[in-house]
């Protein structure tokens, strides 16, 4: 299921690909991303705060693995902005120049990280942001 809320941020829900008594697979795609590197952010105690920062380059696809976030995103230059939920199962793509922050709400909680940019090309591509 896609939902884009407000033109900023496009999120979907991926149900598994394969499940039984053994072994969850949920595979993770997003139309033409291909990406250079993988983070894998856990072990975020519940009310951690993370991002408050955009990239002007990289751009990012995120995987809710585990858990829940209240989110904000807001974009620099327009400052069109958005708050929502992130429930565990949804991906959603940051493109540049769009400010993220979350805050987890669950006991445990966990984000995959996908990026677009091999990590020595955007070493200084982070800029704080204040929302």
């Amino acid at each position: 299921m896609k939902e884009h809320i407000d033109n900023l941020i496009e999120i979907r829900s991926i149900a598994p690909f394969s499940e039984n008594e053994r072994r969850k697979i949920t595979r993770i795609t997003f139309d033409e991303f291909q990406p250079h590197y993988v983070e894998i952010i856990n072990n975020i105690p519940q009310g951690a705060q993370l991002g408050n920062h955009y990239h002007k380059t990289k751009q990012e696809l995120m995987y809710i693995s585990k858990g829940e976030f209240y989110a904000q995103f807001e974009h620099v230059k327009t400052h069109r902005n958005l708050e929502c939920s992130l429930q565990e199962g949804q991906i959603f793509l940051i493109p540049c120049y769009i400010a993220h922050k979350y805050i987890s709400q669950a006991e445990e909680n966990e984000i995959i990280a996908f990026s677009s940019h091999p990590q020595e090309e955007i070493k200084n591509d982070v800029f704080e942001w204040n929302f």
